[in-house]
């Protein structure tokens, strides 16, 4: 009888360790899937990338135009009622940003000041399986697009990745103040034109 007790027990404890393992597998699976479809897509190196940040200290408004080797990223950021501007052209190694503030040019640099779109970035295998446990992993939707949604209680931040593409399309920050990123990408768009250096 006793035996028979023991028995049930380890059966339970073991199909809540499987039913665990799938869980934390499936996770996995999904964030290495999203990361190849998103870096395919960047491989391709002719994109547009729009990114709005909400904060409680303002909005910062964001595009970049790449192509092959040239790039050039205007930031606008209206903050405490001012209104900062920065448009910074690279060609290869080479780059030139203007800072501009409320419409009155103040310096020019000789170095890169951009925005990059944001991924989710694999770490090794043992970590992404350590991060899994603790994050969670939901469907929804974002901007009219099925998503995944990544939460992680420890850092205070969610990504709203797109399904198909694997792009993020929203990014919620809670941790040092409360803001919001949201994205929008267009690829093989961009033209030579598009990428002036700024006078």
């Amino acid at each position: 009888m006793e035996q028979k007790k023991y028995s049930k027990i380890s059966i339970i404890i073991l199909a809540i360790i499987i039913l665990f393992g799938i869980i934390v597998g499936r996770r996995v699976f999904v964030k290495v899937n999203l990361n190849k479809k998103c870096a395919e897509y960047f491989d391709e190196n002719n994109y547009y990338m729009k990114a709005i940040t909400y904060s409680k200290d303002g909005i910062m408004a964001s595009e970049k135009y790449n192509k092959d080797k040239k790039s050039l990223t205007n930031i606008t950021n209206y903050k405490y009622g001012n209104k900062e501007e920065s448009s910074c052209y690279k060609d290869g190694e080479q780059a030139t940003t203007i800072f501009r503030e409320n419409d009155i040019e103040t310096k020019t640099v000789d170095y890169e000041v951009t925005t990059e779109p944001i991924t989710h970035y694999l770490k090794p295998l043992h970590l992404e399986i350590m991060e899994s446990i603790f994050k969670g992993l939901k469907t929804g939707e974002c901007n009219g697009k099925e998503c995944y949604i990544l939460e992680s209680k420890k850092d205070n931040n969610t990504l709203y990745i797109d399904k198909k593409t694997g792009l993020v399309l929203r990014a919620v920050n809670d941790n040092n103040g409360y803001h919001v990123n949201e994205y929008e990408y267009n690829f093989n768009i961009v033209k030579d034109e598009d990428i002036q250096k700024p006078e």
